[in-house]
């Protein structure tokens, strides 16, 4: 008995699929002073089918943020994302005091379509600003006793809430008043009009 074989060659034709990108979450800390425009960090996606064909059209990757880019004061975006290189970016006024975390949900997606969400948390570090105060015109008579009111009250505040200390470091006269440390501008010697030179004012 004979057994006959054959032999034949079967071609398979295999179709690419587009496989969803790869990127991963990270946590990551900006001053609240930082420049607007200054970059402090990047998102770095990769993607299979950049490995498993030379050229491809699912090769491509794009970076954009998509939710907990919370506006600053002035109604602007306080981060952008650069689309193609992932950099992220100031783009507002940041306030520690205002805000003091912003989650953002970043979408890497590539040119089939498929995308991958991750999260970068953005901690903003406080940093020490100067106290905001409004100047005041206040008066006084002339021979007016010692602690007598001039009706000039420092408005003053400071962002970090922390206790501030007033002091007279100048101007015509300074040695004749005081502040105290609510603001408020005193009589400290004797006032004398006669004295100021032509239009003088203390």
């Amino acid at each position: 008995e004979h057994v006959l074989t054959a032999i034949y060659t079967v071609i398979l034709d295999v179709t690419p699929m587009n496989d969803i990108p790869n990127a991963s979450g990270f946590t990551v800390s900006v001053r609240e002073n930082a420049p607007i425009d200054s970059v402090f960090a990047t998102v770095t996606g990769s993607d299979v089918d950049a490995t498993t064909r030379k050229t491809g059209e699912f090769y491509n990757l794009t970076y954009s943020i998509i939710d907990g880019n919370a506006n600053d004061e002035n109604g602007t975006a306080s981060f952008a994302i650069n689309a193609s290189t992932g950099k992220i970016s100031v783009k507002g006024k940041l306030d520690f005091e205002r805000i003091e975390r912003y989650p953002l949900k970043v979408r890497v997606s590539d040119d089939g379509g498929l995308y991958k969400d991750i999260i970068v948390v953005v901690n903003i570090l406080d940093e020490n600003e100067p106290p905001v105060a409004v100047n005041c015109t206040g008066s006084v008579k002339e021979n007016s006793l010692i602690n007598t009111y001039t009706n000039c009250h420092i408005a003053a505040n400071d962002p970090e809430n922390t206790t501030l200390k007033y002091e007279i470091t100048g101007g015509e006269g300074k040695e004749l008043f005081r502040i105290d440390n609510q603001g408020d501008i005193w009589t400290d010697g004797a006032i004398d009009y006669e004295s100021l030179p032509a239009g003088a004012k203390y």
